[in-house]
């Protein structure tokens, strides 16, 4: 389920790179030139190949790398890109949360504008920086377990 989640998301992702970003931000029929050609050229090939592969077969569009190949290809820094994944994870918890009638609309819009929540972005930021690929995972078997049987649930308030 969390696979899916994350194809679903990736592809949501290079939809909207497809329909919105490229065009407002490259213009239409031009791609920048510099040096970040390769990532909207990697964009333009994994859209065409996506586009073509039925919906079955959808290719590994995970959202983590597609949104390092966007944020690269739109010329953000590293450091932003990491700090706006971060965020962004924040902003759906806290929709999450929303959703559960854990926080009000106002309750999330403060969570979000507060400035502890920025500086600990931050700090994760860096905090996580030197990490090596095989020291990032980690392993929750009970919560694998939870996760794993929300599609199961009879009423659910999140698609998965």
């Amino acid at each position: 389920m969390a696979r899916r989640a994350s194809v679903a998301q990736g592809q949501a992702l290079v939809t909207v790179w497809e329909r919105s970003i490229r065009e407002n931000y490259f213009g239409r029929g031009s791609e920048k030139d510099g040096r970040h050609s390769e990532a909207t050229q990697a964009l333009k090939v994994f859209n065409t190949t996506f586009q073509k592969i039925n919906k079955t077969k959808a290719p590994n569009a995970h959202l983590a790398p597609l949104w390092g190949l966007v944020t690269r290809a739109m010329d953000v820094s590293l450091q932003d890109a990491a700090y706006l994944f971060l965020f962004s994870h924040a902003r759906t918890v806290v929709s999450a949360a929303v959703r559960a009638n854990v926080l009000g609309p106002y309750q999330a819009q403060g969570v979000l504008a507060n400035s502890e929540l920025q500086i600990r972005i931050r700090e994760l930021v860096e905090e996580g920086w030197e990490r090596s690929t095989e020291d990032a995972g980690q392993c929750v078997p009970v919560m694998d377990l939870w996760v794993g049987r929300h599609e199961k649930l009879y009423s659910r308030i999140f698609n998965s």
